[in-house]
């Protein structure tokens, strides 16, 4: 299989969208370049595929059968190329690794456990590390690892640690 050069995927997109909307500048327009630039890239992949991709009148453009066929092909290919776009978009979004949860043992029992099968399922790709104990925890020593966010209640005031919540990012 021959590989596809930049220069032929320009001049199939410029195609497509001259194709689909009529007219260079509407093209040119859309793509944010001018209509000399469209023009040229349509010229240039005419030559490599050794044929006219449109019908020219001195009004309009128009495609014959087998020109509708390549530019339903071009749009099935623009279609994927936007489709691996959006996934890569939607993997990058994703909370990825491990989260490691340390907690007082009452909250990792009455709130995180019955909480965090909910919040799995919601994020399949995370893996949790839940450590419960009723002393505080040194974040250094349980291999927690920046930047990551310790979270200490406001109750903790009373085993005499902080006198209100604290939101950390730990940073190297």
């Amino acid at each position: 299989m021959e590989h596809i050069g930049l220069e032929r995927l320009t001049g199939l997109i410029a195609f497509a969208r001259v194709a689909s909307l009529g007219s260079y500048t509407a093209a040119a327009r859309t793509l944010s370049v001018s209509p000399s630039a469209i023009s040229k890239s349509v010229q240039r992949l005419e030559q490599q595929l050794g044929l006219s991709l449109f019908t020219r009148t001195t009004r309009s453009l128009s495609l014959t059968a087998e020109e509708r066929d390549l530019h339903e092909r071009a749009l099935r290919l623009l279609q994927y190329a936007e489709e691996i776009e959006q996934a890569a978009m939607a993997a990058r979004a994703e909370p990825a690794g491990t989260l490691r949860i340390t907690a007082p043992l009452p909250i990792g029992v009455h709130i995180l456990a019955p909480a965090l099968p909910r919040f799995q399922a919601r994020h399949p790709n995370l893996t949790i590390d839940l450590r419960l104990g009723d002393q505080v925890f040194d974040i250094i020593e349980t291999g927690i690892e920046p930047p990551q966010v310790c979270w200490r209640p406001r109750f903790l005031r009373d085993w005499g640690q902080h006198d209100e919540a604290s939101i950390t990012q730990i940073r190297p």
